[in-house]
């Protein structure tokens, strides 16, 4: 099984969410350890695992939608 784990850029212009304690915007960009721990998790029991994070990679909607329509996750 091929899963997919997706952090999507800000859609609406402002600073994107900080998604470890989910009350600020960004301040240090930084991976989610808790994705990253289930992510592992799953990768540990057989899955193929993929973490995509746009927010890091500084990348933008029409990376979103163009990662979107080429994915074959599950």
């Amino acid at each position: 099984m091929v899963i997919t784990f997706i952090v999507p850029p800000p859609l609406d212009g402002e600073m994107p969410a900080e998604r470890t304690a989910g009350c600020t915007h960004l301040v240090y960009p930084m991976p989610n350890i808790y994705e990253l721990i289930v992510a592992a998790v799953l990768e540990r029991d057989g899955h193929d695992v993929r973490h995509e994070d746009f927010v890091l990679e500084e990348k933008e909607e029409k990376d979103l939608i163009n990662f979107l329509r080429n994915d074959h996750s599950e």
